[in-house]
């Protein structure tokens, strides 16, 4: 069950809201027409999945990419998704779908969240100090709530009904669930499944209940902005689909699928790329990112990085 209560957040103010939504539907490749004409569960499992196949997670801008670094500006994140043809991360993709959800009739909260970066000797989840990331807690014209996450780098490909402790699959395959931490004053986002569950996200229970603006997340992208964080020190584009997941960390390029889960886990396919020309064609050719928009791409810290734990399981 879930403890969230009503709530029906500020909608946030778009200019030419006609204009925005019709560049929206042709950026994930759907006629509005073909979907509910209301905000209902169905049509926001459609966009979250067309979103996440049409716009890829990408940090290019943190590796010397054109249009200078990650913005929470409203303006000049719509120019780059929308008319650039570019991705982002969390803050930039999750605030643009917010928009759009709104614009649709959603109701629609931003909540931080601290990433988990391994374990510790025990098995217990590494935490940062700050959250890193931000979701969507979405409620339909029903109210009922959903995990909404088009920001990370391999999130389910629907949304999540915002329930505990029940084990959700998504249509690629993924099994996820929800839970209370035991303090008290969190809730976890769990990948895995059977008797193995990793610990992906983490989050107040308190927060659930409160409204932030986007504007309120600026410490926290800085904190993503900076070199020594994960994002700083290595490339990284993902695009999620049913039956693949197409990555690019640093130079190299992995596929995995079809399908992209089964028994006994899938052996992608991986292909080291030569060049810094090579990589940019790649992002091209299979993230739809043109290559005047990855001039100046610098592979420096990605190669130094290549060892790194942290990019074990992209």
């Amino acid at each position: 069950s879930t403890s969230t209560t009503g709530f029906s957040a500020m909608k946030a103010k778009i200019p030419q809201p006609e204009i925005f939504e019709e560049k929206y539907f042709r950026r994930l490749s759907l006629d509005p027409s073909d979907l509910d004409p209301t905000p209902t569960p169905l049509k926001l499992a459609q966009l979250h999945e067309a979103h996440l196949n049409k716009i890829p997670f990408e940090n290019l801008a943190q590796h010397g990419a054109v249009g200078g670094p990650a913005s929470l500006d409203f303006t000049l994140t719509s120019n780059k998704i929308l008319d650039r043809n570019r991705g982002g991360f969390c803050f930039e993709l999750n605030s643009l779908f917010a928009s759009l959800l709104e614009q649709l009739g959603y109701s629609v909260q931003r909540i931080g969240a601290k990433v988990a970066r391994g374990t510790d000797e025990k098995g217990r989840p590494i935490y940062g100090d700050h959250p890193t990331h931000v979701f969507l807690l979405v409620r339909d014209e029903m109210q009922q709530p959903w995990f909404v996450d088009v920001g990370f780098a391999e999130p389910p490909l629907h949304p999540l009904k915002y329930e505990y402790d029940i084990v959700q699959t998504t249509p690629e395959g993924m099994q996820s669930k929800l839970e209370r931490v035991d303090d008290g004053i969190h809730a976890e986002l769990l990948w895995g499944g059977g008797t193995t569950w990793n610990k992906r996200l983490q989050w107040k229970l308190e927060d659930l209940n409160n409204h932030r603006d986007l504007d309120d997340f600026a410490f926290n992208l800085k904190c993503v902005q900076r070199e020594d964080c994960n994002f700083g020190r290595k490339i990284i584009v993902c695009r999620i689909d049913r039956e693949q997941k197409v990555t690019l960390t640093g130079n190299k390029l992995k596929i995995t699928g079809p399908p992209r889960f089964q028994e006994g886990g899938v052996v992608p396919n991986i292909t080291i790329l030569d060049s810094v020309d090579e990589v940019r064609e790649v992002i091209e050719q299979k993230f739809g990112i043109v290559m005047e928009e990855s001039g100046g791409l610098d592979l420096a810290r990605s190669l130094e990085e290549e060892s790194a734990t942290a990019w074990a399981s992209m």
